[in-house]
């Protein structure tokens, strides 16, 4: 089982969702041989307590969904699969500390984890660190890891990505930063954000879609590739509302921020 984990990464800016803009061109040509889900939320707008309740279970008899995630009793999904004799992997490009990286300290603190830098004593303040472009370093990763997966046991492998983050091109390889086309130029700001000019951060956002389906794709490529019988899932940890500038700020919720 392969799990690929997006970065703010809303459905609603995805061509294959029946955005106007052709920036999912590879996912679009696989388009019939995968189950696309148009009714996903996530549980949060930020990271940490969206992926906190999306990889684990409820383990409070309660059932207090009133609670927040950090109040509530649950139990690692990556504990769960190994208990339960699954081999589980994180290839992750997100930071390893800090409550913006929860996830990793938590959720796969017992897990096979390979990250693309050290930035446990960092904190928060790991965003200033350059790091590797997603597919490059999912790709040698995965190499090394490969060798080490027992054909015998059931595994599950995670793929943390960077690429929807802010700054958005910044994520970006070079060949990536060619505009989708010229709907933005042809058309008056306001037409497609509004009273505020926010073209500029859309068609960047736009930019890292299209990376994302090339990112994405790869995985699946590989996956397909596989001897095993072998299933592949995405999904984001969040949305981002682009043509409000407003990101993923949960202080000023918009729709598009949880909609995955």
């Amino acid at each position: 089982l392969f799990v690929y984990i997006g970065e703010s990464t809303s459905s609603m800016n995805m061509g294959i969702y029946g955005y106007p803009r052709n920036n999912t061109p590879i996912l679009d040509s696989l388009s019939d041989d995968l189950l696309l889900f148009k009714n996903v939320f996530s549980t949060h707008t930020h990271s940490s307590p969206s992926l906190l309740q999306a990889l684990s279970l409820n383990a409070d008899k309660t059932n207090d969904s009133l609670k927040t995630i950090f109040k509530q009793k649950r139990i690692s999904l990556a504990d769960i699969l190994s208990v339960g004799g699954i081999n589980n992997y994180l290839i992750s490009n997100q930071g390893l500390s800090g409550t913006s990286n929860l996830t990793s300290s938590i959720i796969f603190s017992k897990s096979n984890n390979l990250f693309s830098n050290n930035s446990k004593v960092l904190g928060n303040t790991e965003i200033i660190l350059e790091r590797p472009f997603d597919h490059i370093f999912f790709e040698e990763s995965y190499q090394k890891l490969e060798k080490s997966l027992k054909s015998n046991k059931s595994n599950i492998i995670f793929f943390h990505s960077y690429a929807g983050h802010g700054p958005y091109e910044k994520y970006l390889p070079t060949k990536f930063h060619k505009n989708i086309d010229s709907l933005i130029e042809q058309n008056h700001y306001n037409v497609i954000t509004g009273a505020k000019d926010f073209t500029k951060n859309l068609e960047s956002y736009d930019k890292a879609i299209k990376y994302i389906d090339f990112s994405v794709s790869n995985i699946i490529k590989k996956v397909a590739k596989q001897k095993k019988p072998s299933i592949f899932i995405y999904f984001s940890d969040h949305g981002e509302s682009v043509s409000l500038g407003k990101g993923h700020d949960s202080s000023r919720f918009e729709f598009e921020m949880a909609k995955v």
